[in-house]
């Protein structure tokens, strides 16, 4: 109903609200490249109008969201200026859902996975926020193993962080050997719990300010190992969900 294509509006929204610029900057970039020239008020309605189109997609597409299986979920942030911006990314088997400039807090999950609806799988990484939220929920391996790998070869010198690294890696594998297999598996999956156990040694020490910061990392890593030890094997059990949250 406007007398400028979709495409205009499509690169208007991205101007805005991807790349956030002011719809004044918006306006100048459109017109370099295009000789497109729109008043403000033309750029008001263009993007309102984008806003209520794609708000009965956004709905849908958070309601199969809402009723998946397994949710996949992340959040990256950047700056602006003083302010920081964050990226959310919800995905289904099927769907994926994006949304930007929100703040990295549970109000953002409250909105769209909230606790009472949600009985799916949540695959996510071990931020504060996503501790205790699910049902059932998976944590992301490749988050543990990322930070013992930079441990280990960050201080080659030190061979705790090389042996911690090497055990609990053999713990993974021997986890997605047990997926594979058929049969209940809840006797394998409590056998892996207790290996993290007898690993995480350091799990109950108390840092003090005199704890050096690679020492204050080691520690920290098996603490959340340990926190989060019922959602390290869901995807032992569940053929859907992966060991990791990359997809």
């Amino acid at each position: 109903k406007s007398e400028y294509g979709l495409e205009v509006v499509m690169a208007l929204g991205f101007l805005v609200y991807v790349l956030q610029l002011s719809q004044d900057q918006a306006r100048e970039v459109l017109s370099f490249f295009t000789k497109i020239e729109l008043t403000k008020s033309e750029i008001e309605s263009l993007l309102t109008g984008l806003g209520k189109e794609w708000r009965k997609e956004y709905e849908n597409l958070s309601l199969l969201i809402l009723f998946a299986e397994v949710v996949f979920m992340d959040e990256t942030g950047w700056k602006i200026g003083k302010k920081n911006c964050y990226t959310w990314i919800f995905r289904s088997m099927m769907y994926t859902l994006l949304l930007y400039g929100e703040k990295r807090d549970e109000a953002v999950l409250d909105r769209i996975l909230p606790r009472e609806r949600f009985k799916g799988v949540g695959s996510s990484d071990s931020y504060k926020i996503y501790e205790n939220r699910f049902k059932a929920a998976q944590k992301c391996w490749a988050h543990f193993l990322r930070k013992a790998i930079k441990l280990m070869l960050l201080y080659p010198e030190k061979k705790t962080y090389h042996e911690f690294f090497k055990h609990l890696y053999a713990i993974f594998i021997d986890a997605k050997v047990l997926k594979r297999r058929r049969g209940k598996k809840d006797e394998g999956i409590i056998l892996l719990e207790e290996r993290i156990k007898v690993l995480c040694t350091e799990s109950e020490r108390k840092l003090c300010k005199q704890t050096t910061k690679d020492e204050r990392e080691f520690v920290n890593l098996q603490k959340n190992l340990i926190r989060n030890l019922k959602d390290l094997f869901t995807f032992v059990q569940i053929e859907e969900v992966e060991p990791t949250n990359n997809t």
